[in-house]
């Protein structure tokens, strides 16, 4: 079999969550933190005819990358890398060294909140985060709008950086480390759940991202039904 470009870019962005994947017989792809704060899916159209636990992703792909295209061949604790007279035969790592995701997604709990979040936004945000040396991102919901902001909980004075989203009447605050987002390039649709997990969602590809509940609120106070907020 041959990798396509967006899988190869899909394994980079999965060799950032966790440096070990356990690659199963079929078209999903699926890895978790070490920490167990991210846990992302993928179907592509690439079907994998056997497993393989590649202990090594990041040295995986940069053996990879030593060759235009090549054609992968499975065998029981190899994958051979094969163009015109090149040849690599990488040797596979029980999975059972390493840490695996559940074999399927998470059924996501309730969600109060969702809302669709362009890349630009986002990317816009981490890279105030960066700059500002913030920890964290969050949407937040002031009764008005829905935010997206870059932000330190543990400090009320600090400095934050914000991106309007949409407007909305609820009133919440969601917070995440900087840390756990690491995301392709697309257009999400997050889903927001005060069991303390979100779902960001593009395509085919899913993230389920632990939320900082210490720092988080779900007031569902809307403006019309509770008067008292000024």
């Amino acid at each position: 079999m041959k990798l396509s470009e967006n899988t190869v870019t899909l394994l980079k962005n999965f060799a950032s969550i966790n440096p070990s994947i356990h690659i199963k017989e079929g078209n999903m792809l699926r890895t978790i933190a070490p920490q167990k704060t991210i846990m992302a899916s993928s179907k592509i159209n690439e079907v994998f005819p056997a497993n393989a636990g590649i202990y090594d992703l990041p040295r995986f792909l940069s053996a990879f990358s030593l060759f235009d295209n090549p054609e992968l061949i499975f065998d029981d604790n190899m994958i051979t890398m094969k163009e015109n007279k090149r040849t690599i035969r990488y040797v596979l790592t029980d999975a059972k060294m390493f840490l695996n995701p559940p074999e399927n997604d998470i059924d996501m709990p309730p969600c109060e909140i969702e809302v669709d979040v362009e890349y630009s936004n986002l990317q816009s945000v981490m890279k105030a985060a960066s700059v500002l040396s913030l920890p964290e991102i969050a949407f937040i919901g002031d009764g008005s709008y829905i935010y997206l902001k870059a932000v330190d909980s543990s400090d009320p004075t600090s400095d934050d950086f914000g991106v309007e989203l949409e407007e909305s009447n609820k009133v919440f605050r969601v917070v995440f480390r900087v840390e756990n987002i690491k995301l392709l390039p697309n257009t999400y649709k997050v889903s927001l759940s005060s069991k303390g997990l979100a779902n960001f969602s593009s395509d085919n590809t899913n993230y389920f991202i632990a939320i900082e509940s210490a720092h988080s609120s779900f007031e569902e106070v809307y403006k019309n039904v509770d008067k008292t907020r000024t």
